[in-house]
């Protein structure tokens, strides 16, 4: 049996908040994050968003060996965009320095706006880390790190379309198999750390590769794999049996390379 990491983000208002900072909730329009949340001024999307940024970078093989518990980061989101006064605890050090990483990485696009002008808020964003046991890698990446609203490749009726694979499901894993290891192996990454990469992502209803989550031995291998995903093109969406548009999550082991 393998233990592995979950992480489970809950994300609630901050309830430290200064005389001289607004929370989400009191303003008109909440910060954004970079490429998120265009049309929506919602403090739920602005939460949503943070929540998908977590899990997409989350580097989950440095926690393997650390503690379980609740990391707490405070921050204050400016009227300029930065992010300052980061304030962490946890109830241990590697916990609590991923969640101070996290939060740096963060890249706000727009501050937030109250009565027409840009202001400061103040958000705590809590991430719970817990570890359990799996017997396989499938029960993995149907646990709460993974998003609900997605079905399998094999529930679809039509397949997502990508280049040089119309509508055909066992193309589809084929191509991306070989674009991954391809470039993977063009970028001297070498069969014995190939073997161990274990990978799943979603394909959303809107045509985007999103969702990922990497098992890999070393940070720079997640990070090109990554860097692949993100390039190919999903030219359709899958559809379900009444023709609509679903999210559909793809897995992929390749210890037989």
């Amino acid at each position: 049996m393998k233990q592995l990491l979950v992480a489970a983000f809950f994300l609630l208002p901050s309830t430290f908040v200064l005389s001289q900072n607004y929370s989400i909730q009191e303003v008109d329009q909440p910060p954004k994050i970079e490429n998120e949340c265009k049309d929506n001024n919602s403090p739920k999307c602005f939460e949503s968003s943070i929540l998908k940024y977590a899990n997409q970078n989350i580097n989950i093989m440095k926690l393997i060996n650390g503690g379980e518990g609740t990391a707490y980061a405070q921050f204050i989101i400016t009227a300029e965009g930065d992010i300052t006064n980061i304030k962490t605890r946890a109830n241990s050090k590697p916990l609590e320095k991923e969640a101070k990483r996290l939060v740096k990485k963060i890249r706000i696009s727009k501050p937030a706006i109250k009565d027409g002008k840009s202001v400061a808020v103040i958000y705590t964003l809590p991430v719970k880390f817990q570890k359990k046991n799996f017997d396989n890698y499938d029960e993995f990446i149907h646990t709460e790190l993974s998003n609900k609203d997605f079905v399998n490749l094999s529930d679809v009726t039509i397949p997502p379309e990508i280049e040089n694979c119309d509508a055909d499901k066992e193309c589809l894993k084929t191509q991306f198999r070989m674009e991954i290891i391809g470039k993977l192996k063009q970028q001297n990454f070498d069969t014995s750390e190939l073997s161990k990469l274990k990978l799943t992502f979603v394909i959303t209803k809107e045509s985007e590769i999103d969702n990922i989550v990497v098992i890999v031995p070393n940070k720079k291998l997640e990070i090109a794999v990554r860097s692949i995903l993100k390039n190919i093109k999903v030219i359709k969406p899958a559809l379900n049996k009444n023709e609509e548009a679903v999210s559909v999550r793809i897995n992929y082991q390749f210890e037989n390379i």
